[in-house]
């Protein structure tokens, strides 16, 4: 475990500097880098010994420790679904993800979907083959969101989406009879990228990551990655609204301290980790969302942010800053999105990957749906495609079945919320006063201290005492509203 936990790291590196400081014309032998990484990790986890020790494992895992117990069954989850995969299939779809990455940030740059779409269709036949070696009873794409969120299933998510798109569409009603809270003063293209990094760093550190095992940088599409708990990556982009940098690293630093937050003894094991997506998710949204867009936290931020970001003579207060962060206003960008008209953009995304992998679409059909179910579900429909279909990176790494992990974090993170609410019943003056270690630490110890070795399900059940439901989310954001547009 530990070789491969290496190789794994050194793949990471190397998709990091791809996505922050590669020089383009190192591409090809970039790609070719990659498949060799994934080709011998893949290769020593399906080797002959490998096979004979995951059968001895297997056979006495009951008489191991607990502890042990627990690594263990994640190395049996890995070998198992590894070992369905031919080494030849690793290495070529190393090499589209790598290629298909750096077509995407040109088609993107560019708004030109043709470039792309190749790279997209050879990716969709290359997962599309996994999936069916993975195995599945259902729809194929359950085979690849297991991947993710292990577990899930079209089946599963399906009717938790129709009742989440249902509520959320009549708030979005609600709200479009309302004014709308002035939000122009966001929206000011004169600061410095410098000055809007170092204002994000700050706050990430103020509510817990930890910078001596970390860093920031730019790149197309904000991400977190890792190459051990005590070395996490964030990133971000800088752009004309002051909510993009600000809130992309509040979100990956939320993914940042859950890595940094699971037990040292998990690593260089299969156990490292976090769970799935969904629980990740849930960890950036808490903080992005429920944290960093409540009164209590803009009452404490407020006043260093007017002082780095606005002239003395605007009359804006944290009330109205409060408002300005949590006005629900359809928008194009799914990373720009409010709490609310989110779950619009995921679902969008979902049923397209859910018709690309039953067949019923193609590559070349996904900018004409994107637009269709923009037009259906928000009201509005993009200019071109790169403020549609081309805006995420998911699809160039691969990425298929990822999409349904944001919305399941939202759910997870309410429920978590409404738990830490009763545990803490200070917790919202604790917020008010910059004060976010109990937080923290209460998040350390139901969720990321256990690193992979307890399940989506054991979490959010031993936190609230129930199943993954819409309902907290659904009356969290019921609240918000209200209380925003005075419903």
């Amino acid at each position: 475990m530990g070789q491969v936990a290496d190789l794994d790291a050194a793949a990471a590196v190397f998709n990091w500097d791809q996505e922050t400081l590669m020089p383009p014309g190192a591409l090809n032998s970039r790609a070719e880098t990659m498949a060799g990484l994934s080709s011998m990790s893949h290769s020593l986890m399906t080797q002959a010994s490998t096979v004979s020790l995951a059968e001895e494992i297997r056979a006495n895992l009951e008489e191991l420790p607990d502890f042990e117990q627990g690594i263990m069954r994640c190395f049996l989850r890995d070998f198992d679904r590894l070992v369905k995969l031919p080494d030849e299939l690793v290495r070529e779809t190393a090499m589209a993800e790598a290629l298909a990455g750096e077509a995407w940030k040109t088609a993107r740059a560019n708004d030109d979907f043709a470039e792309f779409q190749p790279h997209l269709s050879k990716l969709i036949e290359l997962k599309s083959r996994a999936a069916e070696l993975y195995g599945y009873e259902g729809h194929k794409l359950d085979a690849l969101m297991d991947l993710f969120e292990p577990g899930l299933t079209v089946a599963t998510v399906d009717p938790v989406f129709a009742r989440l798109k249902a509520g959320v569409s009549a708030m979005l009603d609600e709200v479009r009879e309302h004014e709308q809270p002035d939000d122009s003063y966001l929206t000011n293209g004169d600061v410095p990228s410098e000055t809007q990094m170092r204002f994000a760093r700050e706050v990430a550190t103020k509510i817990g990551f930890d910078f001596n095992c970390g860093r920031l940088d730019l790149s197309a599409h904000p991400f977190c990655t890792n190459f051990s708990h005590s070395d996490v990556r964030l990133t971000t982009r800088v752009e004309d609204d002051l909510r993009t940098c600000l809130f992309s690293v509040i979100h990956e630093a939320g993914h940042g301290m859950y890595e940094q937050g699971i037990d040292p003894r998990y690593a260089r094991s299969a156990a490292a980790g976090g769970v799935s997506m969904g629980i990740h998710e849930s960890q950036s949204l808490f903080w992005e969302d429920i944290v960093a867009r409540s009164r209590e936290f803009w009452q404490w931020l407020f006043p260093q942010f007017r002082e780095t970001y606005m002239d003395a003579n605007t009359a804006v207060d944290a009330e109205q800053m409060y408002r300005a962060v949590n006005l629900v206003r359809p928008g194009l960008i799914r990373i720009a999105a409010d709490e609310l008209t989110y779950h619009m953009h995921i679902i969008l995304r979902y049923e397209i990957e859910r018709s690309l992998f039953s067949g019923e679409l193609k590559a070349e059909d996904i900018p004409a749906v994107w637009n269709e179910k923009m037009r259906d579900y928000l009201g509005i429909v993009p200019p071109n495609n790169a403020l549609g279909c081309l805006q995420d990176v998911h699809w160039s790494f691969g990425g298929f079945g990822y999409f349904p992990s944001y919305s399941l974090g939202k759910l997870y993170a309410a429920m978590m919320w409404a738990q830490v609410q009763q545990d803490m019943p200070d917790v919202r003056s604790q917020i008010a006063a910059g004060n976010f270690a109990s937080l923290l630490d209460w998040l350390r110890r139901n969720v990321h201290q256990y690193g992979r070795t307890r399940d989506s399900r054991r979490i959010i059940t031993d936190i609230s005492g129930r199943e993954l439901t819409e309902k907290d989310y659904l009356a969290y954001m019921r609240v918000k509203i209200d209380d925003i547009y005075g419903a």
